[in-house]
């Protein structure tokens, strides 16, 4: 069965894809790396060397959430049940040295 997956993106990810938030079609059941999968096949390998340091490793500045809870797993079943899964997708910059943030 075909459901529906609304994902946004956040930071990088908004500039590399060029869009906000897309709703796109994935089979059930799905995982947060079967959705990952796809968003790469659709936007190209610059956007999965955006996401993957490894195949199935993201980054370690890479944030998934789902339904605004952060996924620790990319096994993580999409959860369909409860209606059309919010993703969100964001690249989280790494602090570079110094003592902390200066705003």
């Amino acid at each position: 069965m075909t459901q529906a997956v609304a994902v946004k993106f956040l930071g990088f990810l908004e500039k590399l894809t060029g869009q906000r938030e897309i709703t796109l079609p994935i089979e059930e059941p799905a995982t947060v790396l079967d959705l990952l999968n796809l968003l790469s096949e659709r936007f190209g390998p610059r956007f999965s060397t955006s996401l993957f340091r490894a195949p199935e490793e993201l980054h370690t500045y890479v944030r998934i959430f789902v339904n605004e809870e952060e996924v620790e797993s990319l096994n993580r079943p999409l959860p369909f049940q409860n209606g059309l899964p919010q993703v969100a997708v964001f690249l989280m910059p790494a602090m570079t040295g110094g003592s902390g943030f200066h705003g």
